[in-house]
């Protein structure tokens, strides 16, 4: 099942991406970033997986073939299979460069961080961010 998934994925994206560069001269340069962002997730978000769990299992296996023991290791190599949706979302949140800026503003914010003009990040990239208030508890400030 997971081959057919991975098969699927890489003959859709190949036909996706064949087509692109053919109608290459007709993008913006924005589409081809978007482009480029979105193939860096995918990639990034289909091996996500193959860390998450094979890694472990890879782990057990030499363990086993080794005699190795470990007191706690396969509840802790069982656990990392959990993070896959977390990696899958700090992966987009890091690659895609909008939510990027759009998080780090919210630190900013939240931590006061005022960085110097050289390193502020453009306020037209993400507009956003201006409805976005900070939560304090107990309505301190």
């Amino acid at each position: 099942m997971v081959n057919s998934s991975y098969s699927i994925m890489l003959w859709t994206s190949y036909k996706v991406w064949k087509h692109l560069n053919i109608m290459e001269c007709h993008m913006s340069a924005q589409t081809k970033n978007v482009h480029q962002q979105m193939t860096k997730i995918m990639i990034a978000q289909a091996m996500i997986p193959f860390l998450f769990s094979l890694l472990p299992i890879f782990i057990s296996v030499i363990f086993v073939i080794l005699h190795v023991t470990v007191d706690g290791l396969g509840l802790a190599l069982s656990l990392i299979v959990c993070w896959i949706p977390v990696a899958n979302s700090v992966t987009t949140i890091f690659v895609v460069k909008q939510y990027r800026i759009f998080i780090f503003r919210i630190f900013q914010r939240l931590f006061c961080i005022h960085s110097n003009s050289a390193t502020t990040l453009p306020s037209t990239q993400f507009s956003a961010i201006t409805i976005i208030k900070p939560i304090f508890i107990n309505g301190s400030h």
